[in-house]
């Protein structure tokens, strides 16, 4: 078995499998079912949308960009799903919760998610004030009307703090779960 950077499998368990069997969520190694979806692993798909909003953001700032918009509230929703992971939320837990940003942070909250980064209380208006457009899928089909966004550096530096938060707690929670039944 091998575990790679981000904290999922590569390979396969069994010489009698194919590619093909290596992309499922789950898998049976040495009689345990193990989810293949880690905390480091949300983490990580986090970091690489926090990435591509910035980079989205920076090339026209003097306009509202949908799509930065867009992949900032993914980068958040991704590393509080990262962080509930590592507090032992299963998998079926976190899809429960859907897209819903506002679920999401409340759950995180929950786990004590403060302790690990000191989100202001600007940041933390920002990410509820997103929850509606992002769990509407609005910012990702065109919805007529007013809206009303905060700043992008707003959440650009709420999902920064996050990341940076929680980095070594999901390091450290990058381990397998055997699978729920």
């Amino acid at each position: 078995m091998v575990i790679d950077r981000y904290g999922t499998f590569s390979g396969t368990t069994n010489h009698n499998e194919t590619d093909e069997d290596t992309t499922w969520q789950s898998k049976e190694i040495t009689g345990v079912s193990v989810d293949r979806t880690t905390s480091l692993g949300l983490w990580s798909y986090a970091k690489d949308f926090d990435e591509a909003a910035r980079i989205v953001a920076s090339k026209d700032e003097q306009r509202v960009s949908i799509p930065a918009y867009y992949l900032i509230c993914h980068a958040i929703e991704l590393s509080l799903k990262a962080f509930l992971r590592g507090s032992g939320a299963t998998l079926t837990d976190l899809r429960q919760l859907g897209h819903d940003l506002n679920k999401c942070f409340d759950r995180a909250l929950s786990y004590n998610l403060l302790s690990y980064c000191g989100l202001s209380v600007n940041q933390q208006t920002a990410i509820k004030m997103m929850a509606e457009y992002y769990g509407a899928k609005e910012l990702e089909y065109i919805v007529t009307g007013f809206k009303r966004f905060p700043e992008i550096e707003v959440l650009l530096s709420a999902s920064a703090t996050i990341l940076d938060g929680i980095t070594g707690f999901c390091f450290s929670k990058r381990g397998l779960f055997e699978r729920e039944e």
